[in-house]
């Protein structure tokens, strides 16, 4: 074996084709391809004219993003080294060097942009016979927001924060700009402006809140109950409230005095108000965009009528995971296509659960199909008369079934509570299972749609034998026939039952979707949409390591949102096609 020479230095007589580097099969060329087929003009056109400094072409700046999105680069600080240091990185961004505040203004300005971006990976889909429109599955999860979960406000500690900031500081940093450029600022003066932030804080303490008058005595009472408990507990959890400022933190003791830190402590404020409330007193140059962010924060809270709101991200709300462990944090939904799993529809909300998602994001998936095909509304509905829509239970509500089962071309199935529950046992592992239904629960019993009754494990009848009619669904009753004489009774009948009782909540809707579902046709297309929607949710959050988000906002979420479905929507095409393509050099 012979040492090769150490070629570092070497150089190359002729330009190289950095293509050449560059693997045949990498998904970059296809980036460039799907990106050559749109049309930049209207964005490019508004600089061409323009005096100052060259602007990077649009076409740059979405090859270069999207393809970071794929590597996992969701920084645009990273993106911009990376884009000094990959080679593939150099040849879509064409040698140009973008820095990465234009990287995060292009993504913040040209959110519609991106829109088409992802659309145009469904136009390429279709156009492919990739994707399958009549067979749609809908999906949710929940990711953190860029939040610090101990910064949070209430009510009362926002309308005190406004009150003292702008009625003690703000007028104070007018004057004081107005002395400094003098050169007449004095101790007098400093003595002043404490004794005005002083007095904002005596009137604060005494602050309260105007609340809405309800139309009953019963609500008022009890939403003021309500108000209170949650108040109560809220304080009595934050234990920050009782420390002193001085313990709290580190403060410019130039801009206090004893009888200052007992007024604030007399607020009652917690940590994240007093951290504001120093940054504002020891800083007055930053009160304006406090009291900007604070008035946010005010509006949120009247909005959600929640009992607190995140002060680094006003927008995202309070929720439980799957662990049930409170995050704040977003909720995103997505749609997909039966067929190869492609990503049609994706959007974003601060609601804490699915309920509400299940309409609205039938009515986005129909939008996308529309601009994608480029028909109209009338056109949509006399091309697809049949499309499946599939959705877990988290998307039960009696209003959003009715209005499906009411709307004309759409199939829905949705499984009831018994069978999801029974679906998600299924996955668990024996001794993870329910042990309260010991097997004779509702989950456990077979539907008998001819003699509209349920049948238990042991084969014994549940026959109907009440309805209620309530306001908007039905109460059905269901009775053992001859449970006395089972053998299985001491098992099955818990509290000295003497026959096994099932309840279920029905409207005309339900009754039809249960029906379906209990079909072998429903079985067997329900089955569809586990293997193709939640693998998205897996993919974002285990390969490109997007537990949580890096940007505030609610429409910056859906940016972000918007590039990981297209980048996931680019590589299960190339995927495709690099798949074909092996099978043709095979044959």
């Amino acid at each position: 074996m012979v040492l090769k020479d150490d070629k570092i230095d070497q150089t190359f007589l002729l330009p190289l084709d950095i293509r050449t580097m560059i693997p045949s099969n990498h998904v970059c060329f296809f980036i460039r391809k799907l990106v050559d087929c749109m049309d930049f003009s209207d964005i490019d056109g508004e600089f061409k004219d323009n005096a100052g400094q060259k602007a990077y072409p649009a076409a740059v700046l979405v090859r270069v993003i999207v393809l970071g999105m794929i590597y996992g680069v969701h920084s645009s600080r990273k993106l911009e080294t990376i884009i000094r240091e990959n080679i593939i990185f150099m040849y879509m961004a064409g040698f140009e060097r973008p820095v990465f505040s234009t990287i995060a203004s292009f993504k913040r300005e040209h959110r519609d942009l991106i829109e088409d971006v992802f659309l145009e990976t469904i136009n390429y889909g279709h156009n492919k016979n990739l994707i399958d429109f009549e067979s749609i599955s809908v999906d949710g999860s929940k990711t953190r927001a860029c939040a610090n979960k101990y910064k949070n406000l209430t009510a009362e500690d926002i309308a005190k924060l406004l009150y003292i900031v702008e009625q003690g500081i703000i007028l104070d940093e007018e004057e004081n700009r107005l002395l400094e450029k003098r050169g007449q600022k004095t101790v007098e003066q400093e003595d002043m402006i404490k004794e005005r932030i002083k007095k904002a804080l005596r009137e604060s303490r005494n602050l309260k809140l105007k609340e809405d008058k309800p139309n009953s005595k019963e609500s008022k009472s009890k939403e003021s109950k309500s108000k209170e408990s949650k108040s109560k507990e809220s304080k009595s959890k934050d234990n920050t409230r009782k420390r002193p400022m001085k313990e709290a933190m580190r403060t410019d003791a130039s801009k206090y005095d004893d009888e200052m830190y007992e007024l604030i402590d007399e607020n009652n404020l917690n940590l994240c108000g007093k951290q504001i409330l120093r940054q504002a007193i020891e800083n007055p140059q930053t009160a304006y965009k406090q009291v900007k962010k604070l008035k946010k924060c005010k509006e949120m809270i009247e909005k959600t009528g929640d009992n607190t709101v995140n002060y680094t991200d006003p927008e995202a709300r309070k929720s439980p995971n799957k662990e049930g462990i409170m995050q704040t944090g977003y909720n995103e939904q997505i749609v997909v296509d039966n067929k190869n799993g492609l990503i049609i529809a994706v959007d974003v909300t601060t609601d804490g659960n699915d309920q509400k998602q299940l309409v609205p994001m039938l009515e986005k998936t129909e939008e996308n199909i529309q601009k994608v095909l480029n028909i109209t509304h009338q056109e949509y509905k006399e091309q697809f008369k049949n499309i499946d829509l599939l959705a877990d239970y988290g998307y039960f509500t009696y209003e959003g079934v009715d209005t499906i089962e009411n709307k004309d071309g759409v199939t829905l199935y949705l499984p009831d509570k018994g069978l999801a529950t029974k679906d998600k046992d299924k996955l668990r592992r024996p001794d993870q299972r329910k042990k309260k239904t010991r097997g004779y629960g509702k989950q456990n019993m077979t539907w008998n749609e001819e003699n509209n009754c349920y049948i238990c494990p042991e084969g014994q009848k549940l026959e109907q034998k009440q309805i209620y009619h309530l306001e908007d669904r039905d109460k059905v009753v269901y009775y053992g026939n001859n449970c006395k004489n089972c053998p299985m009774n001491d098992i099955c009948l818990t509290n000295k039952m003497t026959t096994k009782v099932i309840t279920d909540y029905v409207s005309d809707s339900t009754m039809k979707l249960k029906h379906r579902m209990h079909t072998t046709e429903g079985i067997k297309k329900y089955k569809d949409r586990m293997p193709n929607v939640e693998p998205r949710f897996a993919y974002n959050k285990e390969t490109l390591k997007y537990r949580q988000y890096h940007v505030k906002g609610l429409e910056n979420a859906k940016t972000e949102q918007l590039l990981m479905a297209t980048a996931q929507n680019i590589l299960k095409i190339h995927n495709i096609e690099q798949k074909e393509n092996e099978n043709q050099i095979e044959i």
